[in-house]
């Protein structure tokens, strides 16, 4: 973006998760004055009862679905029986993300 080439002596705030991106790549700029962190959630696989998803999937009524991380759809996976595995790779997949390369 135009408006992040022009931050020196700039501060910036980087959102995420905890255990996030831990350096300035975010703002772009080597020539940014401070960078804080607010971590605002925790990046846990959930105990939560996954065999709604796996009907859906089962019963081939979802369109497309879409997920804000790479480490989102491997936690999905990891939730998701085996053998839903196939029917979840024939559903239309939006992965929108911005990954540290940690």
């Amino acid at each position: 973006m135009p408006q992040m080439q022009q931050m020196n002596g700039q501060n910036c705030l980087i959102v995420r998760g905890e255990g996030g991106v831990k350096s300035s790549q975010l703002c772009y700029v080597a020539e940014v004055q401070g960078v804080e962190y607010l971590d605002v959630y925790k990046r846990i696989i959930p105990g939560i009862d996954s065999s709604q998803i796996s009907l859906l999937l089962a019963q081939d009524t979802l369109d497309v679905i879409t997920v804000n991380s790479g480490e989102a759809l491997q936690n999905l996976l990891i939730m998701l029986e085996k053998k839903h595995h196939h029917q979840l790779f024939e559903v239309p997949l939006v992965v929108v993300s911005i990954e540290s390369g940690k």
